[in-house]
């Protein structure tokens, strides 16, 4: 690693030296067939130019790129470069103002003039093969970062599909037991299963049908109806038509888990509500469940799963949703409203 490290490093500095001796060279062959050409301090704007140009090629690289164009603020990106450039024209326009002060500058023949046009053309395009040089390398880095992420996500899929790759084999040899010995158990096993294959294989895709969702959360209440006890009432309703309407994957399940986790007593009767209106591409969904844990919060309390939800709405449905979690004495209710297509 510190040896890639390293190289890197040496392959930039070596470039930059030979820019800055490329650049050198070409001003000395400028000016030396010129009579009464300008001294050495003709070579400090140079280099403050050559300064300028790495300046803007880091900052280009490391900001602007990254900051501005790939999170397509365009305008500001062209400006920002605009302003550069205009500072690497300006700049050693001043320090030669400073070296050279005009009074005592000798007069300009025509064969100096003729040189500098081809100055200002030499200057242009250091600046735009700087320029494309750092997009170029940010957008071939980010490539492979993009390709190193993906390749990484396969792995780890492929890898994950073992062990449930067997789950899924000795579930389907209980099941096969206990529709001859306890036709229930059967069902609940056949339920978890399919919950199982859901989150498995749907749960890759950016977005699945709304109704493999709305399946898998009735699949999951029914599962839990079976542990509660008779002080326990559980209500589940869906009202309209999907219309073949997509939503992302295991976006609901958590409000439903976190009622069924701090909304279950054993010595009270409580009560949760999951309902969902469907109606003009939108989706409502209320969930409400009687508070029964001592937590301080049950919702501070149920680890990272609203949480993460939460941030996943902020992603994926940007002012397509809005939620409201409220917390009384008594009560949990979630509201949640999303725009879907």
């Amino acid at each position: 690693m510190w040896k890639s490290k390293y190289i890197y490093l040496a392959g930039h500095l070596l470039m930059w030296i030979l820019l800055i001796l490329f650049e050198y060279y070409f001003i000395s062959k400028a000016f030396e067939n010129i009579p009464n050409r300008p001294n050495s301090g003709i070579y400090y704007p140079i280099i403050i130019t050559q300064l300028i140009l790495i300046l803007f090629f880091y900052l280009n690289y490391f900001v602007f790129i990254p900051k501005l164009l790939f999170r397509k603020r365009y305008l500001l990106y062209v400006l920002s470069c605009i302003m550069l450039f205009f500072l690497l024209i300006e700049f050693p326009r001043m320090m030669m103002d400073f070296f050279h002060p005009i009074n005592h500058r000798q007069p300009m023949n025509d064969t100096m003039r003729s040189v500098f046009p081809v100055l200002a053309a030499n200057m242009i395009l250091i600046f735009v093969t700087v320029f494309l040089a750092s997009i170029a390398l940010r957008i071939n880095n980010r490539w492979k970062q993009t390709e190193k992420e993906r390749i990484s996500a396969q792995l780890a899929y492929l890898n994950a599909q073992v062990n449930p790759h067997f789950l899924f084999n000795t579930l389907n040899s209980i099941y096969s037991i206990s529709l001859r010995t306890a036709p229930d158990a059967a069902v609940a096993i056949e339920k978890l299963s399919q919950m199982m294959r859901y989150s498995l294989k749907e749960s890759q895709s950016e977005m699945v049908s709304l109704d493999k969702e709305l399946e898998y959360l009735q699949n999951y209440i029914s599962l839990q109806k079976l542990r509660l006890n008779p002080n326990a009432i559980c209500t589940f309703s869906v009202e309209g038509e999907d219309d073949g309407l997509q939503i992302a994957p295991l976006l609901l399940i958590p409000f439903v888990e976190n009622a069924f986790k701090h909304g279950v007593s054993t010595e009270h009767q409580t009560h949760i509500e999951v309902i969902i209106k469907l109606a003009h591409q939108s989706l409502h969904l209320t969930v409400k469940n009687h508070k029964v844990s001592h937590d301080s919060s049950g919702f501070e309390k149920s680890g990272l799963g609203i949480e993460t939800t939460q941030k996943r709405l902020e992603l994926m449905y940007p002012r397509k949703h809005t939620i409201q979690i409220q917390e009384s004495e008594h009560e949990f209710l979630v509201e949640l409203s999303l725009q879907l297509r």
